[in-house]
């Protein structure tokens, strides 16, 4: 009797261990088929026939477009994309760029007051090594959440969207506004950006409080991109030295987690079974590959794809510029969902997080002297 209850209380122990070792990949079957897995990004194709389950959008992305098309003008009436005439004239000279800049952005208490996005798109001319000055930077808007659409909010997001329309980013000459015009939190809103405005083979994701401030070479970064593809393909901006990214190490290069820059053309790079939206560096096609797996695009794409990178971090992981052990951050935070004023120091109550922005500032503008700007 005593070996028959043994004997039950394994098999049952046995079922139990598989039930745990496959509920990992039960979940992750959310978003992620697991026969995905075996898809590389690199091989995916931007032609392949795409079906959207987004709950705004159609079977196919022109369906998603019109609709789109139809939001903005029965929500947002009038909130079209905009363009510098400057950008303009450089989109009807039909250039070719290889990267683009897409910045996220929705109302934040200092708006519509934009000098925070003016430092932000500042600090691309003063760290990111010869950037040409007409590269698209397309501006983000995100629409109202349904607990924010007052009639005060919808005033100072029009303003918002007018003064970047209208706004100086000098020396950048093709700064584009693209406004949602309904709330499609930041997966819906990149997915709808890259699908109808990005071109680029490149594509920096930058959000709108997070300015470079350290040098990144640019040109040199796109070139080792393309030269790995299958090994570099979601480049992040690394802004602190949390554990996460420190210790945190995917074994995606000849089995090592840290690339030896000798293999790299001199540049230093580390893996991580980890995933954050703060500033990185992609292809539209790993984007595309990456946007069509989620089933669900109104969210936060790092809720959804930061724990799911420690399960497959060959994937969905991310490469960290720079060395793991030298502590080198490259982005800092200029905090626009909590600061109530920007840009002004003579204000005597600061918050700890006004002085940080002041201490980010300072280094956009003190930090390398306006040395790096592109052609």
């Amino acid at each position: 009797m005593k070996m028959m209850l043994s004997q039950k209380q394994a098999i049952l122990g046995l079922l139990g261990l598989a039930f745990t070792m496959r509920l990992p990949m039960m979940l992750l079957k959310q978003d992620f088929w697991r026969e995905d897995f075996n898809l590389s990004p690199v091989t995916f194709s931007n032609e392949a026939n795409i079906t959207s389950d987004d709950d705004t959008a159609g079977t196919n992305s022109s369906i998603f477009k019109s609709q789109v098309l139809e939001e903005q003008e029965t929500i947002a009436p009038g909130l079209s994309h905009y363009s510098t005439k400057a950008s303009q004239e450089s989109f009807n000279m039909t250039k070719v760029w290889d990267s683009s800049i897409m910045i996220t952005s929705n109302l934040i208490p200092t708006h519509p007051n934009i000098d925070m996005l003016k430092d932000t798109i500042y600090s691309f001319y003063q760290f990111l090594k010869d950037i040409p000055l007409d590269t698209p930077i397309y501006v983000v808007v995100d629409g109202l959440p349904e607990k924010k659409l007052t009639d005060d909010n919808r005033i100072r997001e029009k303003q918002y969207i007018e003064a970047v329309r209208s706004g100086d980013f000098s020396p950048f000459t093709n700064v584009i506004v693209s406004p949602m015009g309904v709330h499609r939190n930041l997966a819906g809103s990149v997915k709808y950006t890259l699908e109808n405005y990005i071109q680029t083979e490149f594509l920096y994701i930058i959000q709108h409080d997070l300015p470079f401030s350290n040098e990144v070479d640019h040109w040199r970064l796109l070139k080792t991109m393309r030269e790995h593809p299958d090994v570099l393909y979601n480049v992040r901006f690394r802004y602190n030295n949390k554990k996460n990214t420190r210790d945190s190490q995917c074994r995606s290069y000849k089995n090592m987690s840290d690339f030896p820059a000798k293999d790299f053309n001199g540049l230093d790079f580390f893996s991580v079974k980890a995933w954050s939206d703060n500033n990185h560096l992609t292809t539209k096609k790993y984007y595309t590959f990456l946007l069509s797996k989620m089933k669900h695009h109104r969210r936060a794409m790092e809720t959804v794809l930061g724990w799911k990178a420690r399960w497959n971090c060959t994937y969905l992981g991310q490469q960290i510029y720079g060395r793991r052990d030298d502590g080198q951050t490259h982005i800092c935070h200029l905090n626009g969902r909590v600061s109530q004023s920007y840009n002004d120091e003579n204000k005597t109550d600061m918050t700890g997080w006004e002085r940080k922005a002041m201490w980010c500032r300072n280094q956009v503008y003190g930090g390398m002297n306006g040395t790096n700007h592109g052609p």
